[in-house]
């Protein structure tokens, strides 16, 4: 399930729960349960794992077009060009971004 879809979720579940206060049919003490529920569905989302059935790495795409996604959540296809387009004196040895595109990628360093 995506972030999107999460908040649409929890978005869709806080407005019934706002209508049937407004309606008599829950008092606020009901309310509060029905956040408590959100929460925990917000949390159960957070410890999945990414769609592509990595576990996330920590590492954040620094720039371009997915500039802020976890290495995990980046197309592999973008992940790919990107490691194949720089050559081994554009990449540090130590470089946490090169470490992760290998993880995802499950590579090996050709350098």
């Amino acid at each position: 399930m995506t972030d999107r879809e999460v908040l649409e979720m929890v978005l869709d579940i806080t407005k019934k729960q706002l209508r049937a206060v407004e309606a008599g049919e829950k008092n606020i003490d009901e309310l509060v349960c029905g956040f408590e529920d959100v929460k925990i569905l917000i949390d159960t989302q957070i410890e999945l794992e990414p769609e592509s059935g990595v576990e996330k790495t920590g590492v954040v795409m620094p720039f371009g077009k997915h500039k802020g996604q976890d290495i995990a959540e980046t197309p592999k296809d973008y992940l790919q060009w990107l490691y194949k387009s720089r050559g081994p004196k554009d990449w540090r040895q130590d470089d946490p971004l090169k470490a992760a595109i290998e993880d995802v990628l499950e590579l090996k360093a050709p350098f």
